[in-house]
């Protein structure tokens, strides 16, 4: 099994956080290949809340039959964070 993560986050001269940057990438070869990644940025609005943007991509190298070998799916998020 692979598998890498990280964050970066970018502040101003002040010490404002200004945005997170993210990433996870994970992998499982065997007979067959299978990889999920997930990358994305979340910036704070206002006390607490912040604006999540997210994409996630998964490879299969043997899918079911009828299903495609990657999926993808963009996320756009407004969470709280504690």
């Amino acid at each position: 099994m692979l598998l890498a993560a990280g964050l970066l986050t970018m502040i101003n001269g002040s010490g404002v956080e200004l945005c997170n940057y993210f990433y996870m990438h994970e992998g499982l070869a065997s007979s067959d290949l299978f990889i999920r990644t997930r990358t994305g940025f979340r910036v704070p609005l206002w006390y607490g809340f912040q604006f999540v943007n997210e994409i996630q991509v998964d490879y299969f190298s043997k899918p079911a039959p009828g299903k495609e070998k990657f999926d993808t799916r963009y996320l756009f998020n407004i969470g709280y964070r504690f």
